[in-house]
C-alpha cells in the first residue's frame, strides 16, 4: 500500500521504529534517512499516533534514561482475517500472513 491509503482519511504514517531510537554511531545520518521507508510505517489513526503513542514512547525513553536502563522495543503491524476491510477488499491483507 502506497500514498492513496493516506489520502482524505485521518491515517498517519506512523514510524514502527522511532526516528531517534536507530540515530547514533558513525551512520546516524543514514539511519535517520533509513526511518523514512514505507516498510518502517504502518497505519494509525492521526491522534493517537501524534498525542497517545508518541507520549507513550517518550514516557518509556524517559524512564530508562532515568533509571539508567537498557531497553528493546519490538513493534509491527499484528493482522489476522478478522480484520476488518478498510476501503474494501483492494486494501485487504493477503490470506496467509
Amino acid at each position: 500500500m502506497g500514498d492513496e491509503l493516506y489520502h482524505g482519511n485521518s491515517l498517519d504514517r506512523g514510524h514502527m521504529v522511532r526516528r531517534e531510537d536507530p540515530v547514533w554511531g558513525p551512520f546516524a545520518k543514514q539511519a535517520n534517512a533509513d526511518t523514512f521507508h514505507f516498510t518502517n510505517s504502518c497505519p494509525q489513526m492521526a491522534s493517537v499516533n501524534q498525542k497517545t503513542w508518541v507520549g507513550l514512547e517518550n514516557h518509556i525513553l524517559k524512564m530508562a534514561k532515568a533509571d539508567g536502563m537498557r531497553i528493546n522495543v519490538y513493534t509491527g503491524p499484528f493482522f489476522s482475517d478478522a480484520d476488518v476491510d478498510y476501503r474494501g477488499p483492494k486494501y485487504r491483507w493477503p490470506s496467509g500472513r
